[in-house]
């Protein structure tokens, strides 16, 4: 006992869907909250001289944040 679906039965579940779709919000949770004035970073990392390189995630140890990431004091020029 296989039924056939018909071209019609597939387009109503199509337009369904799309109707569903554009009935419901669309939109993240995170988009409807306001947006801040700025999307610059609060923190900026910048080495002491040359250029750092794969930053990881910040830890918290004993109350202060500490970044871990590779350093190098040679100055390579553009593109490294």
């Amino acid at each position: 006992m296989t039924q056939q679906i018909s071209r019609r039965r597939v387009l109503q579940g199509a337009g369904a869907g799309a109707l569903a779709l554009l009935l419901s919000e669309g939109r993240p949770a995170a988009a409807r909250a306001s947006t801040p004035a700025s999307l610059r970073a609060v923190y900026h990392m910048t080495p002491p001289s040359g250029w750092l390189c794969d930053p990881q995630r910040p830890v918290t140890a004993d109350g202060a944040y500490q970044l871990y990431y590779l350093h190098s004091g040679q100055n390579n020029g553009p593109g490294g």
